[in-house]
């Protein structure tokens, strides 16, 4: 009797076990593909920068002939038919100017004041025009770059590019192994600006004329796919 009460009890816990068993996972199958797109493009918008600074012992004298100069350059851009909107000014910065004398003691040279005047020009064939302007205004110090007035707006037609790509190159592999696609699982996309950044710096001689410099703009889109 006891035996089979054993053997009875060890009946309950095999079954017991046999009912607890969790059905196999199934691992979700996938593909991933990535696609690239790029672009050759050509800056639309010249970006400059005006610095003025005037130095003198007098501050009254240095904000005065500072004053000047920046007049001369707003109304040089007026000239040029900049328009007011694309025109900022930075606010003014009064610095006093010391000098290291004989005896080992700084001593007070001068005070300096600088300005800066940023605009976008919208016709970047146009530098040397306004180039002319500027100079000829004031005693300044001028930079200028070459850029694009909608980089979004490309990259993201790129992106679709690089995403449709991939797309048919994972639908090309999963009709050969006889599977189809189903939903997205995971995007990245892999972009690198730094070098359209520093390039945009650059210009070329077009008949003698200084211009924007074609860039290139590259996106690098991976996709995984659900397959069934």
């Amino acid at each position: 009797m006891a035996r089979r009460t054993i053997i009875f009890f060890f009946l309950i816990i095999i079954l017991i076990l046999a009912g607890c068993e969790k059905e196999p996972v199934q691992r979700m199958r996938s593909i991933g593909m990535a696609g690239v797109a790029d672009t050759l493009v050509v800056p639309d918008l010249a970006v400059w920068t005006v610095r003025i600074n005037d130095l003198d012992p007098l501050l009254v004298a240095a904000k005065d002939s500072n004053d000047a100069k920046l007049a001369a350059v707003l109304g040089a851009l007026e000239k040029i038919r900049i328009v007011e909107g694309s025109v900022q000014t930075g606010p003014a910065r009064i610095e006093r100017q010391f000098r290291r004398c004989d005896d080992g003691v700084n001593r007070f040279s001068h005070f300096s004041v600088k300005r800066s005047v940023t605009f976008r020009q919208d016709d970047p064939d146009e530098v040397e025009k306004a180039l002319d302007a500027l100079v000829s205004a004031a005693d300044i110090e001028v930079s200028c770059y070459f850029d694009l007035a909608d980089t979004e707006a490309i990259m993201k037609q790129l992106r679709t590019r690089a995403m449709d790509q991939a797309k048919d190159k994972a639908a090309f592999l999963a009709l050969h192994v006889g599977m189809s696609l189903g939903d997205i699982l995971s995007i990245r996309v892999n972009e690198n600006l730094n070098a359209y950044h520093h390039n945009r710096r650059m210009a070329e001689l077009n008949g003698g004329v200084a211009g924007p410099q074609a860039q290139h703009l590259s996106t690098q889109v991976s996709v995984s796919y659900q397959t069934f």
